[in-house]
C-alpha cells in the first residue's frame, strides 16, 4: 500500500502514512507522527547497517546526523506539550506540501 506508492511517486513514506495512520488506525496526530517516525528510524537503521558504509567515511556523517536527529527529537518531544494537535495537523499539512514544492522545485529547475 503505503510504501508501493512512496516509491511509485518518490515521496517519503513518513508524510503518506501520517494521514492513514489517523484516518484509518484512529490515532492522533501526534501518535501518528511518533509512529511514523520510529518505522522511518527503523527503516534507515536496519538499511545502514546492511549497507557497505558500516565503519567507512560515511558512518561518521550518520553517527553526526543520529545525533542530531536525537537532540531533535527530545527538543520536538518538549516542545509537543505546548502544541496542540488542532495545530499540528495542518501545520503538518503545510510541512508536508512545501517539501512538495521543494522537490518539484528541484526537479523542474536543474
Amino acid at each position: 500500500g503505503v510504501g508501493f506508492i512512496a516509491g511509485l511517486v518518490g515521496a517519503g513514506g513518513g508524510g503518506l502514512i501520517v494521514p492513514v495512520l489517523i484516518r484509518y488506525a484512529g490515532l492522533e496526530v501526534r501518535a501518528a507522527i511518533s509512529s511514523a517516525l520510529a518505522i522511518i528510524v527503523l527503516n534507515s537503521a536496519v538499511g545502514f547497517v546492511v549497507s557497505d558504509a558500516v565503519g567507512g567515511e560515511l558512518f561518521k556523517l550518520v553517527l553526526m546526523l543520529t545525533g542530531i536527529a536525537i537532540a531533535g527529537s527530545l527538543l520536538g518531544s518538549k516542545l509537543a506539550a505546548y502544541i496542540k494537535a488542532e495545530t499540528l495537523k495542518p501545520a503538518f499539512g503545510v510541512f508536508v506540501l512545501a517539501m512538495g514544492a521543494f522537490v518539484l522545485g528541484e526537479h523542474f529547475l536543474r
